[in-house]
């Protein structure tokens, strides 16, 4: 709830607040004191929401050991709760932490006896950091890089998440594509069906493949189809609409060579590990993708990635002081706040274990 009011009362006041200033004189001399005293009062307003959620003078300053120890308590009951959980941690990495200089670092990491596809343990460690930094323009830039690992029966992971690929794509399958043509949600949605259990590495990249062999084909089937609509010389509007539309599906076309499989053999000619990577790939609105690969073995997946974005630094750095605000609570055992993460964390533990809680017998 409090970052809901914050967030608005920036979104409703500073730009607003921002831009009134640089209006030029109203031609109303009437309309001025109430417009400069409104303006006044949205300042007053953003001030005081800002200064309920600061510390207090004298408030002991942040201590990410003893925050790390109050995240250790409250995911405590966690561990042994449930059968499937030996052990869960959350905690900032407190050399690659500090808020002063704008960076931190979140380590999560956790160990499952078993799982809904694997009776086998399952173990994921996970590292995220971010950091803002400038450019040689003088322009803040957020950065953000991610690395994890998860050990598991990757097999049987993959035959779990097909499965569950193919029950979300039932109800899409059945819209029919403008054009009378199969929509990929079609050609996949029967492909999975046709998919017996997967075995191997190869039969998982055999899968991975095809589907994306199916996205090109569907793409380049709406670039033919318009092509023969625009033959047909239809006039404005239908002609502009028609080119925008071609123009965003080669953009569509275009991006999947951004994404490179590649498929590591032994002297055998058998598959023994499978790598996806993203090129260097810019998002719009100031984010662009530096760095994507994962890499997937029988017994892991590895994931690592590095991501920049330049737009809307201004609200972090607007928000900054709420964050270590609310961490400085957290450290210092507030009540209500505990009370608000604990509700989180149950709601969290029952939706864990509808997707990780082992199947009944004969169903695995």
């Amino acid at each position: 709830m409090i970052w809901r009011v914050v967030l608005w009362s920036l979104i409703c006041w500073s730009p607003l607040a921002a831009a009134a200033d640089e209006l030029p004189p109203p031609q109303d001399d009437a309309a001025r004191p109430q417009r400069a005293e409104r303006r006044e009062r949205l300042r007053r307003l953003g001030g005081q929401l800002f200064d309920a959620l600061l510390p207090p003078e004298g408030t002991q300053p942040l201590d990410v050991e003893q925050l790390n120890r109050v995240l250790a308590d409250l995911l405590a009951p966690l561990a042994g709760a449930q059968g499937y959980l030996e052990s869960i941690e959350l905690k900032l990495v407190p050399e690659a932490t500090d808020l002063a200089a704008d960076r931190a670092a979140l380590r999560a990491s956790a160990l499952l006896r078993h799982s809904v596809w694997s009776p086998e343990p399952s173990r994921f460690v996970c590292t995220v950091g971010g950091r803002v930094e400038g450019i040689p323009e003088g322009l803040p830039a957020a950065c953000v890089d991610a690395e994890g690992t998860l050990e598991t029966e990757v097999l049987p992971l993959a035959n779990f998440a097909l499965a569950r690929a193919r029950d979300r794509l039932a109800v899409s399958a059945q819209r029919e594509s403008g054009d009378g043509s199969p929509t990929f949600a079609q050609l996949a949605y029967d492909k999975l069906g046709r998919t017996g259990r997967i075995t191997t590495l190869d039969e998982l990249a055999d899968v991975l493949i095809y589907l994306a062999g199916l996205q090109l084909q569907v793409i380049n089937a709406q670039i033919e189809s318009l092509h023969a609509a625009l033959s047909e010389g239809p006039p404005e509007p239908q002609r502009s609409e028609l080119v925008q539309r071609l123009q965003e599906a080669r953009a569509r076309r275009d991006r999947l060579f951004e994404v490179r499989p590649r498929i590591q053999r032994d002297e055998a000619g058998v598959a023994q590990s499978l790598t996806v990577s993203l090129s260097p790939t810019r998002l719009g609105m100031g984010m662009q993708v530096e760095q994507l690969e994962l890499v997937v073995t029988e017994r892991t997946v590895g994931l690592r990635a590095g991501m920049r974005m330049q737009q809307g630094i201004e609200w972090y750095l607007a928000v900054k002081p709420v964050v270590a605000a609310t961490l400085v609570r957290l450290q210092s055992g507030d009540a209500a706040l505990l009370d608000s993460l604990r509700a989180m964390r149950d709601q969290w533990q029952r939706r864990a274990q509808e997707l990780l809680a082992p199947p009944a017998d004969g169903e695995r």
